[in-house]
């Protein structure tokens, strides 16, 4: 049976070696190239690195535009799946397999829809999660679910670990949802609009810690936004210079009576010179188990220390 997969991530992987493993023929890998970086290190898709290693044909696409084009001289497959395609399918494609397109979103949809829902499953402080399969339609995330699976968020667990995990899981929940809906054993079940939330396109700048947040919250932060864009904040030298400090390994620690007298954003110890002790906001601390500084490799707190020798009582702005 004819399956088409779009995908541009690696959360797209488990996906693609559970539809060969269960004997679908993967008849074309659509993806999108990598975005430019300033960077020097090149970007490898792993998506069309996995197409070539198991010789499915792929196929790079950089606009909705080029997709509709492209996709349309193909002959409809049995279905085409999405599993973090990263660009809106163009309507007129919805209808051309013949058993549609579908979707596997990392959220309890509706809730999270768009385009950042595990970071946003993280930073809500959602204590479930999970995967849901719907029927794709025009509008994002909308369609109807044919099938839905949750698992607990683990509280120390980064987006990064949510969303491999979450990526396996749905994996393993296509299989058998792609052959009862082929089958014509699944009858699709609406969203409750009602109930729906929408995730935005994370930037730079969410990565911002703001001190007066209790230490939770920026925990919570910093798992959301790892590997990208990190938390970070600025830092004062010496000259007066600010210079901007990316965080790591972010601990919320038990709160004290007497961490009353700090203002957000103190660097209150630096305890056996292994990890920085914080003031947050609402009498709470975080402790930080290393830093990068500006133009810097990431470092540990020894490190750090010997560029700001008096950096006790300092504070992150």
């Amino acid at each position: 049976m004819i399956i088409d997969l779009f995908g541009s991530s690696d959360f797209c992987l488990p996906t693609a070696e559970a539809l060969l493993k269960a004997g679908y023929e993967l008849r074309l890998v659509t993806t999108m190239p990598p975005a430019s970086h300033k960077s020097r290190v090149e970007y490898v898709n792993p998506v069309k690195e996995f197409a070539a290693a198991h010789e499915r044909p792929v196929a790079e696409i950089r606009s909705s535009t080029n997709l509709e084009q492209f996709y349309g001289q193909w002959a409809p497959p049995a279905c085409a799946i999405v599993a973090s395609f990263g660009r809106i399918i163009p309507r007129a494609l919805l209808d051309i397999p013949e058993k549609k397109i579908l979707n596997i979103h990392p959220s309890l949809l509706p809730r999270h829809r768009g385009p950042s829902p595990v970071q946003s499953t993280i930073l809500s402080g959602d204590q479930k999660t999970g995967v849901t399969i719907i029927l794709l339609d025009h509008q994002i995330d909308h369609g109807p679910i044919l099938a839905v699976q949750e698992t607990a968020v683990q509280p120390q667990e980064t987006a990064a670990e949510l969303k491999r995990r979450l990526s396996i899981m749905g994996a393993e929940l296509m299989i058998p949802t792609l052959k009862d809906w082929i089958d014509g054993s699944i009858t699709p079940t609406p969203q409750d609009d009602s109930q729906s939330t929408m995730s935005h396109k994370i930037q730079k700048e969410d990565g911002r810690v703001d001190w007066n947040q209790p230490a939770p919250v920026i925990a919570g932060q910093w798992r959301a936004f790892t590997p990208w864009p990190g938390i970070w904040t600025t830092l004062n030298d010496a000259q007066g210079n600010t210079e901007i400090i990316k965080l790591f390994d972010i601990t919320v620690l038990e709160a004290k009576p007497e961490d009353n007298r700090n203002k957000p954003g103190t660097i209150v110890a630096a305890e056996a010179q292994r990890q920085l002790v914080i003031q947050a906001g609402n009498y709470t601390q975080l402790s930080c188990g290393s830093i990068q500084r500006s133009g810097k490799k990431r470092m540990s707190i020894v490190a750090f220390l010997q560029g700001y020798p008096e950096l006790i009582g300092k504070r992150f702005e």
